[in-house]
């Protein structure tokens, strides 16, 4: 069901067991059978629901495809349907949900789809002909192999030691969005959160001020040689850098603007990554400009996550746009959508 509101601080999850969560899409009783019954028995799979209605798996789909691991879709549909169906698939491209699509598809035909989709997280199971009880065991092992490889995706991200951190950028509109995304995220992400917002000169103390009295998180700026602390957000003072040195300590300069600002979401962007890797996820909201851009080509080459805020939520899309257009964002997502994907990070969904 459709998350909204504030975010919960108690969630049903345990740190020793991890589920991959699937959602299943069939009108073929005979797979459901051999194929999802037997997935159903594994202890770290959570089917969450099987659909035959395909109306009723359009309304599930677009609601809870976002806290999904893994959609298994049998095709077996109408042309209309299906059509649709793909449509919405293209619509859901940036969330994290893995998609298993059974299709009785043209080799040639498949091609074309997959062009045209181009995502990375689908993998087309196809077969052309009848189904038959050959078709449906092959089908088995295929998607037994595909969900085994989400499950060790998600356990190795789980099971990491790395240590992890989140970084934001913003400019103009960045204020109202950053107090949304703190006021309602209250559940605890047990990582510091590194924010550069774009303000005149000594705003940025009242900024950490205003934010501290409407969330649950402790806000301040950051200071030269702080320790950062988990669930913590550290605002970059205006009018200096924020760094992470080698040492993981905040570390303030007066350094040259980059991009004509400073503090530099790029710097910020670059030194953390050097520092947490494949355990950073970094966060271009909305703003005028290109800060940042460089920043998250910094953070995926030293293996970690990136996301933009949709052009819609988005009140400038300067900086999301520039950053989009390097190829190195991962996700582009709504305001709602991308407290969603911290939690993610955070282990917490």
């Amino acid at each position: 069901m459709l998350c909204t509101g504030k975010i919960d601080k108690k969630l049903n999850s345990s740190r020793d067991v991890v589920k991959t969560r699937f959602v299943v899409y069939d009108e073929s009783p005979l797979l459901k059978k051999l194929v999802y019954d037997e997935l159903s028995r594994d202890e770290g799979v959570d089917i969450l629901e099987i659909f035959k209605d395909y109306k009723s798996f359009k309304e599930y789909l677009s609601s809870l495809s976002k806290v999904v691991d893994g959609v298994i879709i049998n095709l077996l549909m109408d042309k209309e349907k299906r059509r649709d169906l793909i449509n919405i698939i293209l619509d859901l491209k940036w969330y994290t949900a893995n998609f298993i699509i059974i299709a009785n598809i043209n080799p040639e035909r498949l091609k074309v789809a997959q062009q045209i989709l181009g995502i990375s997280h689908i993998v087309f199971i196809d077969y052309f002909g009848n189904l038959d009880l050959k078709n449906i065991f092959d089908i088995k092992e295929r998607v037994s192999q595909e969900v085994y490889k989400i499950k060790s995706s998600r356990i190795k991200r789980k099971l990491s030691n790395t240590p992890k951190a989140i970084v934001i950028a913003a400019s103009t509109g960045g204020p109202k969005t950053i107090e949304y995304i703190f006021r309602n995220l209250e559940t605890k992400v047990e990582m510091p959160i590194f924010i550069v917002q774009h303000m005149v000169d000594g705003y940025t103390k009242q900024f950490a001020d205003r934010l501290s009295h409407v969330c649950s998180y402790e806000i301040c700026e950051g200071r030269d040689g702080q320790v950062p602390e988990n669930n913590v957000v550290y605002i970059a003072p205006s009018g200096y850098h924020m760094e992470i040195n080698s040492s993981g300590r905040i570390s303030l300069n007066v350094n040259a603007p980059v991009n004509n600002v400073r503090p530099s979401a790029d710097v910020l962007f670059a030194s953390a990554s050097k520092v947490y890797k494949d355990g950073l996820l970094g966060i271009v909201l909305t703003g005028m400009g290109r800060d940042a851009a460089d920043g998250v080509r910094a953070i995926k080459i030293h293996g970690g996550s990136t996301i933009a805020q949709t052009q819609r939520s988005s009140i400038v899309f300067g900086m999301p746009k520039a950053a989009i257009e390097t190829g190195m964002v991962d996700k582009v997502l709504s305001t709602e959508d991308i407290m969603f994907e911290i939690l993610k990070h955070a282990g917490k969904l």
